[in-house]
């Protein structure tokens, strides 16, 4: 690495002034900030983000409350997104506005320190490009940079804290405050901070004057080591020394295994990976999946392209600034950046989608304008290329903006959150009758449990969540079943989505336990069994169903499946493709022959042992994008063989019409009278009509349980 001497007495003569002390700040540097902060804050009122900022907004009031972060409620990044909004909170008042108004002006302060950097690594017209760049990201990569989350001001920081440690080139209250920074962006997202932290102090010790090149770097690390020192002494004074430690760095190294995700293909060129196919909609870009659909997207060679190529831009730029080396020493700036290119980049592992790529892709995209070795006009003058570059954000901007405000509908998630919708799953009534639902239904400060990735919903509500955990926390399964099974217990309202995915954890895999739970005591109210989207759904506590004896998904490997073909019984694969839960069951599923099929259970019957299972959902989609549909003209059966033959029990008529609500139908047998026996449960579909060899059936959540304590009901 080598700095142009030329260009670094340049950025201090812009930075500072005579006596090295204060910043100079120009007039273009300030009307960039504001830029910046218009963009962002054009974004404010648009798209509910139910995961990300749900869980801020929800343990912010949960630490107004007097919850402990860390020991009262789990996280597993830094504190200071979270402490900082229930300050804002306190002061302002726990709105949704007030959190994005922060985001806003933070990332002013962003858009300013850029172009900062960018003139002073360039002092043609291009560093006008670079400022219409950051101004324009709230809204060409919405809707990330305009949402209160921790890698939103982790990034809006880190870019503050390269800026500084330009200045700190020369003058070491400046490297000071970039290691503050630095740290505040590490207590933001431990890894994008650590990242910065390492290159900003290389590109320091190697680019300073020598004279400077000590106090430059003791600055820095100094400033870093008073937040950290800081941080570190208030837990300690609370008692939640060893919770911090554990929650940022012993929890999220669990992570990896079940976090990450396949990086993105980039060969052969047009065309995804089946990996990346199986999951295709995390990948391409949020526009896209918004105007084309979601989960059933068909991208041509040119969208995938277009993905692979976006994929890869970080990386293209990384090499492009050594290449440009290969000509000649590079500004201190351009090397500046590059550090924070590198700590972004670093938000791509292990967990590797769109949501992660977009807040690298500002930086990839300066940092090719930077190395770019074209010197377009004077210094203080817009080149041609740089006025039509801007001019182009502008109106794309403009379109973009316009396109969002166009297609948005109007708020619909309660008076708590004033925002409109834009997400086609959300636009549809699913979310907001959730929230009706619950609003009428409980109480503020009530008891509520939202299972998945949903936590927007107890601010919307105003409900408290009665367990530490905002959604299902990869890694820790024992201790979260044991928690959370219990709080169910004084529950009296789940809020369950059905969106189990490859690239999300499998709730009913994760926490067995919990879903047995919601299995045995709770039901889904009649309000949400109607026609229309129904992916997220109000589970209320109900009567016991008894306690499961024999899960017979748990054994369906010990299970003989076969298919019924031309009067005879064959023998039948496995089905090997995973299903999602939906409904609150789980799927059974049974390859099908020409007039049905079955499995086979050899199992002991408990004392007054029961039959559970629901029948008849319509349509069922797997891990591998297939959908297959229930055959609509069938019955399901449950036979018994006790004595070398089998019985009947009970069997129901499917039904299934075109226009028909998609729900289950439960299915229950007594089987007390074989109490004790070992038997043969046969668990099976006749259809009515000829079916297509190696469809499916399948039973839901099928299982024997005990008849619970005083029910006598059976």
């Amino acid at each position: 690495m080598e700095c142009r001497a030329e260009e670094v007495e340049y950025a201090h003569a812009r930075m500072t002034t005579r006596d090295g002390s204060q910043l100079d700040f120009p007039v273009a540097t300030l009307v960039w900030g504001v830029a910046g902060v218009i963009t962002c804050a054009s974004m404010i009122p648009l798209e509910p983000n139910m995961l990300e900022e749900g869980l801020i907004l929800e343990i912010a009031q949960r630490l107004i409350r007097g919850d402990r972060l860390y020991q009262d409620v789990v996280a597993f990044t830094g504190p200071l997104p979270f402490e900082a909004l229930a300050l804002l909170f306190r002061v302002f008042g726990e709105e949704i506005l007030v959190a994005r108004t922060a985001v806003a002006l933070l990332h002013g302060a962003a858009t300013a320190a850029v172009f900062a950097l960018a003139r002073s690594a360039r002092a043609d017209g291009l560093a006008h490009a670079i400022g219409a760049i950051a101004a324009c990201t709230p809204i060409l990569l919405f809707p990330l940079f305009s949402t209160y989350f921790y890698t939103t001001l982790a990034v809006s920081i880190g870019i503050m804290a390269s800026w500084a440690a330009l200045a700190g080139l020369h003058n070491p209250r400046w490297a000071i405050a970039s290691g503050v920074l630095v740290a505040c962006s590490a207590l933001c997202k431990q890894t994008i901070g650590a990242v910065l932290a390492i290159a900003l102090l290389v590109v320091l010790v190697a680019c300073a004057p020598s004279k400077a090149r000590l106090r430059a770097a003791s600055g820095f690390i100094t400033g870093g080591l008073l937040v950290a020192g800081m941080t570190l002494a208030t837990y300690a004074a609370t008692g939640g020394l060893d919770a911090l430690i554990y929650s940022l760095v012993e929890l999220p190294l669990s992570f990896e295994p079940s976090y990450k995700s396949p990086f993105m293909n980039f060969w052969p060129p047009g065309e995804f990976s089946q990996d990346i196919r199986n999951s295709q909609a995390f990948y391409l870009p949020y526009f896209y999946t918004l105007l084309y659909g979601g989960w059933g997207l068909q991208p041509g060679w040119f969208m995938t392209f277009i993905t692979q190529l976006l994929f890869a831009l970080p990386f293209i730029a990384i090499a492009a600034t050594f290449a440009r080396r290969r000509s000649g020493p590079l500004p201190t700036a351009t090397w500046i950046h590059l550090a924070a290119l590198l700590a972004m980049t670093s938000n791509l592992f292990p967990r590797s989608d769109w949501g992660h790529l977009v807040s690298v892709l500002p930086s990839a995209a300066i940092q090719l304008v930077l190395v770019a070795p074209v010197r377009i006009g004077l210094p203080r003058a817009f080149s041609r290329t740089a006025a039509t570059g801007v001019g182009l954000l502008a109106f794309l901007s403009a379109l973009v903006a316009g396109s969002l405000y166009w297609i948005s509908g109007p708020p619909s998630f309660g008076p708590r959150v004033p925002l409109r919708v834009i997400s086609p799953g959300f636009r549809e009534d699913a979310v907001p009758h959730v929230i009706r639902y619950l609003r009428e239904h409980t109480n503020p400060g009530d008891a509520l449990f939202v299972a998945r990735a949903e936590p927007l919903i107890y601010f919307a509500t105003d409900t408290h969540n009665p367990t530490p955990y905002g959604g299902v926390i990869p890694g820790m399964p024992e201790q979260q079943q044991r928690i959370i099974t219990r709080a169910l217990e004084t529950t009296r309202y789940v809020v369950m989505t059905d969106i189990d995915q490859p690239v999300f954890t499998y709730y009913r895999d994760e926490l067995p336990d919990v879903q047995h739970a919601l299995e045995r005591y709770f039901h889904i109210p009649e309000d949400f069994l109607q026609s229309g989207l129904n992916w997220i759904l109000v589970l209320e506590r109900g009567r016991d169903r008894g306690a499961t004896h024999t899960d017979l998904i748990e054994h369906a490997s010990s299970g003989r499946p076969w298919i019924r073909a031309g009067g005879k019984l064959k023998a039948a694969r496995v089905f090997s493709d995973t299903i999602g839960t939906v409904q609150n069951r789980r799927f059974l599923p049974m390859v099908l022959g020409i007039r049905g099929g079955g499995i086979d259970f050899d199992l002991e019957i408990p004392p007054d042992g029961i039959f559970q299972a629901d029948i008849g959902y319509p349509a069922i989609g797997t891990s591998e994008q297939r959908v297959y549909q229930h055959p609509p003209d069938s019955r399901m059966r449950l036979s018994i063989k006790a004595e070398g033959v089998f019985q009947k029990l009970a069997e129901e008529h499917v039904l299934i019409e075109d226009d028909a609500i998609a729900r289950w139908k439960p299915f229950e047998v007594d089987l007390s009278e074989y109490s004790g026996q070992a038997v043969t449960l046969r668990l099976q579909l006749i259809s009515n009509r000829p079916i297509q060899p190696g469809e499916l059936g399948w039973w839901g959540s099928p299982r024997i349980t005990l008849r619970p304590n005083g029910d006598d009901s059976q």
